[in-house]
């Protein structure tokens, strides 16, 4: 019990993590495709082609990982944050592809059910089940849960979906002759994979779209530097994500003529960074004149496109 509880509390860097499911998929990999063609079991085919995707999914997602690491340059001066974000869209958009394809295969094969090798399917089912059970706890002892990882995640806990469907498919047709049931399950998991795919990809675009954090809004912003001493106003509010953990704003501060500038924008950019959990403020101030701002339209949303 020691031992399981040091494994449980240990965590690992998200590279570490990803490295050792790349092995542990590929291994299995081949052994399950071949295990599906010798039972002829769709259940585990179609479960060896998502294997695949998941093999690709999570390179990618180390890759992308690799990438994010890289510092700023020239070119790119928020650095290669957006990579992970770019992974979790294709491996979201690989799972719509992949439960699609299952479906329908799935549905054509329960006008004629073939004949499944139950032994073979239920002992390739058995082992697959239990390396994504090892890939999953592993993945689950990184450090950070970001988007990419959530993806990758989402890949193997499709896989585990999958085998156990398998097992439990296996089962029923040794001791029945059901073969109906192997594209019954398949469709099953494939709804499964596409519903948590779908919301993947709703992610993924709302940040490359830089959207802002759900928990996030304007008004709420403004409200919270209008506290500051000698703000009069607070306008041109832009918030966004640069990833999944990485929020930026861009604001301007209306300051009465008495006011520091300096003070002002400093309590400014310790209250969104710490209460706000914004990591990077840019704040413009402007002095307010009355016969200057009390008629003055402030459209922030479209100014900069004038």
């Amino acid at each position: 019990m020691s031992i399981i509880k040091t494994f449980n509390n240990k965590k690992l860097n998200n590279g570490e993590t990803l490295t050792i499911s790349v092995y542990l998929i590929g291994i299995f990999l081949v052994a399950e495709a071949f295990g599906g063609i010798l039972a002829n079991s769709l259940t585990i085919l179609a479960d060896a082609g998502h294997m695949f995707s998941d093999f690709l999914a999570i390179l990618l997602s180390l890759v992308a990982y690799k990438f994010e690491s890289k510092p700023a340059d020239n070119k790119r001066s928020f650095g290669y944050s957006r990579m992970q974000i770019i992974a979790s869209f294709i491996n979201g958009t690989t799972l719509v592809v992949i439960s699609i394809v299952i479906t329908i295969t799935a549905i054509v094969r329960m006008f004629d059910p073939p004949v499944v090798e139950a032994n073979i399917m239920l002992i390739i089912s058995t082992l697959g089940m239990i390396i994504n059970g090892i890939t999953l706890w592993i993945l689950q002892m990184s450090e950070e849960k970001n988007l990419n990882m959530q993806g990758a995640i989402l890949h193997v806990i499709g896989d585990l979906l999958g085998f156990i469907s398998a097992v439990i498919g296996a089962i029923i047709i040794k001791y029945t002759g059901w073969y109906i049931v192997d594209p019954i399950l398949s469709i099953l998991i494939g709804c499964l994979i596409l519903n948590s795919a779908i919301r993947l990809i709703s992610r993924s675009i709302h940040i490359l779209m830089e959207g802002a954090p759900d928990d996030l809004k304007e008004q709420d912003i403004k409200n919270s530097l209008m506290t500051i001493k000698g703000v009069v106003d607070v306008q041109h509010i832009h918030i966004w994500l640069l990833n999944d953990h990485y929020t930026i704003t861009t604001l301007h501060l209306i300051l009465q003529s008495d006011c520091d500038p300096f003070n002002a924008t400093l309590e400014a950019k310790t209250i969104l960074n710490q209460n706000k959990k914004i990591q990077h403020s840019t704040i413009a101030v402007e002095r307010y004149y009355p016969e200057y701002h009390i008629n003055r339209h402030y459209d922030h949303h479209h100014a900069d496109r004038d």
